[in-house]
């Protein structure tokens, strides 16, 4: 694929599709596990029906949770498991909501919008708060790539493969995995990760942790006893962090794009959403319950020092096969958690840059994107192997930032989704949205809450029409912004409001030809009678129109 210095972007039945910033971005639905054809309008009548669109859409919901679950969760949750016992699950009941209502939300923005977060961000709010919230989450990103890093060190490290060939060969695989420009290639991969991440239920049920205090302790809540509370709340911080990141927002809303859901799957793509969060829970469970039954009554309860030394307990008191699922567990977590955090800042970049951003693309067609991904990743094993390093401590401190950024990252995703702006666009058809094909028609509309006032539908008839939201020392007519712009051959560097001129001058070329071929379908303007005619702007009214006004008006006859 190429890009075209102005490209606009026909879908089936002349609808035009005009928000994406990458082409790759549209096209036929290539998921790990099935297809779906562009403009697919076929009704799913039956269970397999169904069945095959929801193998086809599977992978974005499942990815980013399974992601979440990384080298800082499994840290994380065996701290509160070695440390504290299983008081703590009540807190991974409560997340849950707040889980799915953040995906949830960002995955509609995704498949409505079809730009990324980060896109959105700069849209409604400007540049001051956007490059905040891209620049704060690129260097928490890098941080938690070091620490997928140092899980997978601890990991290789107890399996006896040595640090420095073990991290190349990580890191080597986590860019071969993206860089194929393939994205049923990489989805495929990550769902093969996803899988690998079920070792923790085998680990589960050979330690068998007593279910009846694990019950207790998932549903009524309370702190541990005889501890420092500033200690604990710092852990619940982390938890929190772990299990709600703000790199999961820009990750997940991407991710959607750039496999081409539209709005018609939002339904499949929920129960996708589903089943990630249950696998996630269940294992963060799971390492909390059998560390605590692991370590409980022993020396080593309360004092926690890595991922490491858990393998090494369960391999003291259980033997060595848990010891050796539970290390595996941790490798294959760690690599998919590098992938996904890579791919999230690498997303949010070239959505701000406009630049090309697809995993459907080679690395020759999108060098600044696979830059972006290959750099992290790059950078994250280099520190690793740099000497002097406090690998334990810097885990749980990404992770604890991790819970402290999010509060700020859900404000942004609650003012696009809730801002009345966008509530006429998206109270119209479907059909008649921005970047909406004709398949997506089919079903029940389903609502965001707000798209950025540029998404809004707006006739731009006149080119030279003002923008009244722009402050006045930037009032310009898009022409002028479009022309005085440089149309570089790599990307499109137009606002959005130009590229919606654009489209309304095709529709109306379009039209105009059609009228042309068509003469007697072609509009009239309707006259108006002389008494309800209107004199130009700037001349006075005539008297017949004073008088026909009435004394209201302060007309006279």
């Amino acid at each position: 694929m190429s890009m075209k210095p102005s490209p606009i972007h026909a879908m089936p039945g002349g609808v035009l599709r005009s928000a994406q910033l990458d082409e790759a971005h549209i096209g036929h639905i290539s998921g790990a596990l099935g297809t779906i054809r562009q403009g697919d309008i076929a009704p799913r009548l039956g269970w397999r029906a169904r069945l095959r669109t929801l193998l086809a859409i599977l992978g974005p919901g499942l990815i980013v949770m399974v992601g979440d679950n990384d080298a800082g969760a499994f840290s994380t949750y065996a701290q509160a498991g070695q440390n504290y016992g299983t008081t703590l699950l009540w807190t991974l009941l409560l997340l849950i909501p707040v889980l799915y209502v953040n995906q949830e939300m960002v995955l509609r923005l995704g498949a409505v919008s079809g730009i990324g977060h980060a896109r959105l961000i700069f849209e409604r709010f400007g540049r001051f708060w956007g490059a905040f919230s891209v620049i704060d989450l690129f260097l928490l990103n890098a941080l938690t790539v070091v620490t997928e890093f140092i899980g997978i060190t601890l990991g290789l490290d107890y399996l006896g493969v040595p640090k420095l060939w073990g991290v190349i060969a990580a890191a080597a695989l986590v860019m071969a995995a993206a860089g194929t420009g393939n994205f049923r290639r990489f989805e495929r991969f990550a769902l093969g990760l996803v899988f690998g991440s079920l070792l923790l239920i085998p680990v589960f049920l050979m330690i068998h942790p007593p279910a009846g205090q694990m019950a207790h302790d998932l549903f009524v809540p309370k702190m541990p006893q005889g501890t420092a509370l500033n200690e604990v709340m710092l852990l619940i911080i982390a938890i929190v962090g772990t299990t709600v990141a703000p790199w999961q927002l820009f990750f997940q809303q991407s991710y959607v794009v750039d496999k081409r859901i539209t709005p018609r799957f939002i339904g499949y793509e929920r129960v996708d959403l589903c089943i990630g969060i249950g696998i996630v829970m269940v294992g963060a469970v799971a390492i909390m319950a059998f560390t605590s039954a692991t370590f409980a009554g022993r020396p080593e309860f309360g004092n926690f020092a890595d991922a490491g030394m858990v393998s090494l307990g369960m391999e003291r008191y259980y033997g060595r096969l848990p010891a050796v699922l539970f290390t595996v567990a941790l490798v294959d977590a760690c690599i998919i958690g590098a992938c996904a955090v890579s791919l999230a800042t690498a997303y949010a970049i070239g959505d701000v840059f406009a630049l090309r951003h697809s995993l459907h693309r080679k690395p020759g067609e999108a060098k600044g994107f696979y830059a972006i991904y290959f750099g992290l990743v790059a950078l994250g094993a280099a520190l690793v192997l740099a000497p002097g390093v406090q690998l334990g401590l810097l885990t749980n401190a990404v992770q604890a930032l991790a819970g402290v950024l999010l509060p700020g990252a859900s404000v942004f995703l609650l003012l696009l989704c809730n801002d009345p702006l966008g509530e006429r666009a998206m109270a119209q058809p479907l059909h008649r949205r921005r970047g909406r094909g004709p398949g997506d028609a089919v079903g029940r509309p389903d609502r965001v809450g707000s798209l950025p006032r540029h998404f809004r539908d707006r006739d731009p008839g006149d080119p030279h029409r003002r923008q009244r939201h722009r402050p006045r020392r930037h009032r310009q007519c898009d022409a002028c912004q479009a022309s005085a712009r440089p149309n570089n051959a790599g990307a499109d560097t137009r606002s959005f409001a130009a590229r919606d001129m654009a489209d309304a001058a095709a529709r109306r070329t379009a039209a105009d030809a059609a009228h042309a071929a068509q003469p007697h379908l072609a509009r009239r303007p309707a006259r108006l009678s002389r008494h309800r005619r209107r004199a130009r702007p700037g001349t006075h009214r005539p008297a017949r129109d004073r008088g026909r006004l009435g004394r209201r008006n302060g007309g006279r006859r």
